[in-house]
């Protein structure tokens, strides 16, 4: 494990439709947000995860590190950054050694029982779970194709950072929005990430990630379907989504109609995960809470419907969980669409590990 210097790393999310940069350090032992900025993606720079147009994304990176002010920007060119949702995999997996000499070659055996890609055309890290056991260990792999991450790794040098990490999104969710000193004893918890382009689902157990799924749903198609169903335009379904929700005494309560099957998808989608989760993990634990970020959770009452249906409660996530502002250059109404920033940020602020 190496140390990040935190005062010259910065958290850069780079996602399909938006780039999100982050800087913390820490002062007098709080944690303060010191840059941030965003900056649009134009459509067809990446697709899916695949990155279509290096060129451009490398123009794109750069311009968000430099800025207009020179003020703002952050204090170094070290930089984490993310890999796709939709191209990775994260998995807590149980191995019959606790010899960390073993542990790798154990790992390159038990991989491709867990992923559909073949050992050399992936890169892998691991970070070993505590366990009271003696002759197993519990071990969370991250794993993502070779020629992402190469591609990754190429923009972040080309636009002239030196990347520290490429982590899976759902570390630095989870980093961001769980409680440091309260991980341990918080039982299984559900985090979904409601993006524009998709939507993940995080199963946590004591702050520990036991496995991540992509959903089918995201902001864009939600915002489609009201257009298309209300014959609106897509600008006006989105100022839609933020006045109506889904409250049945705003706006008739058009949107809750509109959205009662993809809601109906979500929950179903919810369920499946967590019978999955019943089923193949036997030390597993009752949900407790699920809890809701990203840019598509911004819906008044999404909370209050998906705890009636599932029975369990639901809340939106808090970005400022383990960190505060420097000052109000931010609405706090428009931090969710930063958590994975802030977690990738976060990580230069801690002995470093994958979770």
């Amino acid at each position: 494990m190496f140390t990040v210097p935190e005062q010259s790393v910065f958290g850069l999310d780079i996602g399909q439709t938006k780039l999100r940069l982050v800087q913390i350090q820490t002062r007098r032992r709080y944690k303060i947000l010191t840059a941030h900025r965003t900056l649009n993606v134009p459509p067809g720079i990446i697709i899916d995860g695949e990155v279509a147009d290096p060129k451009h994304l490398t123009q794109l990176v750069s311009s968000i590190y430099h800025g207009q002010n020179r003020r703002d920007r952050p204090g170094g060119n070290g930089v984490i950054s993310v890999l796709p949702e939709t191209k990775t995999f994260m998995k807590l997996i149980t191995i019959p050694t606790i010899d960390p000499a073993q542990i790798d070659a154990q790992l390159q055996a038990e991989i491709p029982r867990h992923i559909p890609l073949p050992l050399e055309e992936i890169y892998y890290d691991w970070q070993m779970v505590e366990t009271a056991k003696r002759d197993h260990c519990h071990i969370i792999i991250g794993v993502a194709p070779r020629h992402i991450v190469d591609t990754y790794l190429s923009v972040l040098q080309n636009a002239g950072l030196v990347p520290f990490a490429l982590e899976i999104e759902a570390a630095p969710i989870t980093r961001c929005l769980l409680r440091d000193e309260e991980r341990k004893g918080q039982g299984a918890q559900i985090v979904i990430d409601m993006g524009a382009a998709r939507t993940g689902l995080i199963v946590v157990r004591d702050g520990i990630i036991q496995f991540t799924v992509s959903l089918p749903i995201s902001g864009m198609r939600i915002t489609k379907t009201i257009a298309e169903t209300l014959k609106i335009s897509d600008p006006e379904a989105e100022e839609a989504k933020l006045v109506c929700g889904l409250d049945s005494d705003r706006c008739q309560g058009a949107l809750k109609r509109v959205l009662y099957a993809t809601l109906d998808d979500l929950c179903r989608k919810i369920e499946n995960a967590i019978a999955f989760y019943g089923e193949k993990f036997t030390d597993h634990q009752p949900i407790s809470e699920i809890i809701l970020t990203g840019g598509g959770s911004n819906f008044i009452k999404i909370d209050t419907i998906l705890t009636e249906r599932l029975r369990i409660p639901v809340h939106l996530g808090d970005p400022l969980t383990n960190v505060a502002l420097r000052d109000k250059s931010i609405a706090v109404s428009s931090l969710s669409s930063y958590v994975t920033a802030i977690g990738l940020a976060l990580r230069s602020t801690k002995r470093n590990g994958m979770i």
